[in-house]
């Protein structure tokens, strides 16, 4: 994921690291000594304070990026969390486990309807008529004529 920042805050680093390289040399070229002789040493401390200072700026913007996914993961548990606790949900959830209900005490009818069948005993088979007779019976109270 790739943050993108203010160009003003990029300017005002990259200014802010020219200001001290020229503090830490003032006055002197760069390597130079007062004797006017150019040393090693003094070049790979730059390079070190310079890739450093790299290391450093990477490190605060993997540190942005960082909170910025977790700012996001929080607002999505937030979001869910509130739809999970919502009255829609609730009713949805209520639906769902009186339809997976019925199905299974259709399934369990079934087997045992087959199951009698098999065995010559239509006693249970009856009932189920009789039952769904009266239900017929009631839907078409409840339902207007044609």
């Amino acid at each position: 994921m790739k943050v993108l920042s203010p160009m003003s805050q990029d300017d005002e680093d990259e200014i802010e690291a020219q200001q001290r390289m020229e503090h830490e040399g003032e006055g002197l070229g760069e390597g130079e000594h007062k004797d006017g002789e150019y040393n090693d040493l003094d070049k790979e401390k730059r390079k070190t304070k310079k890739w450093q200072r790299k290391v450093e700026a990477a490190l605060v913007k993997m540190t942005a990026e960082m909170a910025a996914l977790r700012e996001q993961i929080e607002t999505g548990r937030d979001w869910r969390v509130r739809r999970e606790r919502s009255i829609g949900a609730w009713i949805g959830w209520l639906i769902w486990v009186t339809l997976r209900h019925f199905i299974l005490d259709a399934v369990l009818l079934g087997l045992v309807l087959v199951w009698m069948r098999k065995r010559k005993d239509r006693r249970l088979e009856d009932l189920v008529r009789q039952a769904v007779r009266i239900g017929r019976e009631y839907v078409r109270k409840l339902l207007p004529p044609r």
